[in-house]
């Protein structure tokens, strides 16, 4: 009786565990690994939706004489939604779309003065998608981006994400969580790195020329890199990438070690003032002076106020291109006053211009070198 029972359960769990729906088209094989999607605005209202797609195809040549294939895939969709643009290219291809590895997503530059909101619901609600993927804005048409031929494999979507997550002080890093997390809450405003494709002879190159400033989930305008800067060194602690100084008759090359930004406001007579504090390490990699000697080399007070006014000068760029040409709030302005005042409501970004800011950078620069003995003397520096 014993032997029966345990038959009997021994059945019923292989009978559980064997599933009777097809499931083959969830393997690898039978799938497409998507590195990037692209979207533009159709002609007609419409989407015109493009994939980069790893070629699972593509494998070692065993003869000199053949040519290896291209590295990705590339396909443009034209829809009325991603959701329907993803659907209709599994069909034409025969396999699913892997999206949770996707790198990049990128919008065309007419498509997001239109607004990007509207396309954001089907990466939200599709639980492959990732929410961490990277944002980006093309100079011109999303498409182009994604079809690049950068060279022999090479595949654009990496070669972007590697662009965009290498901490370069002048490249804003926007995932698609936090655009969306701006667009819904309304809080503040965000921005997405400019890309646009250069030629030569040889092959394509895709370049970071700038930063677009987003109202809601509209561009509204587009600043450049060294306005870029000014955004990154107050809205993260930045803990990378290389600054180059006029002092005195020498060119100096800074690192950036670590920058640690504050925001706050102060209620000032009556009037609102926005204080913008930045303290910043950094370190010398490299002073060119004129005559090449360590008698040229400036004074470490001088190597300090440099630095403090090119940090200065960058923080009062961003304040400008942002909030008094463009009136975009990507600094988050509006929410910290909404804060300090216990309001809810938002503030009208046109409003932020009468406000007050006042820019306060403090510098501590750490060195190596031939040169340590005479800018440094024993002199000890503020930890922060």
């Amino acid at each position: 009786m014993k032997k029966i029972i345990i038959a009997v359960v021994t059945s019923l769990l292989a009978f559980l565990l064997c599933s009777c729906e097809k499931t083959d088209s969830y393997e690898i094989k039978n799938r497409y690994i998507v590195q990037g999607i692209g979207i533009d605005k159709a002609q007609d209202g419409g989407l015109t939706v493009s994939f980069q797609l790893i070629n699972t195809d593509a494998a070692s040549v065993s003869s000199a004489q053949d040519s290896p294939e291209k590295p990705t895939k590339c396909y443009s969709v034209y829809a009325s939604s991603v959701s329907q643009a993803v659907s209709l290219l599994s069909n034409d291809l025969g396999k699913r779309l892997l999206l949770n590895q996707n790198r990049i997503l990128i919008f065309g530059r007419s498509f997001a003065q239109d607004g990007i909101g509207r396309v954001l619901d089907e990466f939200l609600r599709n639980t492959e998608s990732r929410f961490t993927v990277l944002c980006a804005v093309s100079d011109k048409t999303a498409s182009e981006i994604i079809f690049a031929q950068l060279g022999k494999n090479i595949v654009p979507a990496v070669q972007c994400e590697k662009m965009l997550s290498a901490g370069d002080a002048y490249t804003v890093e926007t995932e698609l969580y936090q655009a969306v997390n701006c667009i819904y809450d309304g809080r503040r405003d965000f921005a997405l790195p400019l890309l646009s494709l250069s030629r030569n002879e040889e092959a394509e190159k895709i370049n970071c020329t700038g930063t677009v400033l987003f109202y809601g989930d509209r561009a509204v305008g587009t600043v450049s890199r060294s306005t870029s800067f000014g955004i990154n060194l107050l809205l993260k602690k930045q803990s990378s990438g290389i600054i180059d100084v006029k002092v005195e008759n020498s060119t100096v090359s800074y690192e950036i070690v670590i920058t640690k930004p504050e925001i706050i406001c102060v209620n000032t007579e009556g009037k609102p003032t926005f204080e913008l504090r930045l303290k910043a390490r950094l370190k010398i990699t490299e002073i060119s002076t004129e005559k090449g000697a360590a008698d040229n080399v400036p004074s470490l007070e001088a190597l300090s106020a440099a630095a403090e006014d090119a940090l200065k000068s960058s923080i009062e760029k961003s304040v400008t291109e942002c909030i008094i040409k463009v009136s975009g709030d990507t600094l988050g302005l509006a929410d910290i006053y909404n804060k300090t005042a216990k309001s809810k409501a938002r503030i009208d970004n046109k409003y932020l211009k009468s406000f007050d800011t006042k820019i306060t950078v403090k510098i501590s620069i750490v060195n190596s070198g031939d040169f340590s003995a005479n800018l440094y003397g024993g002199r000890k520096y503020e930890q922060f």
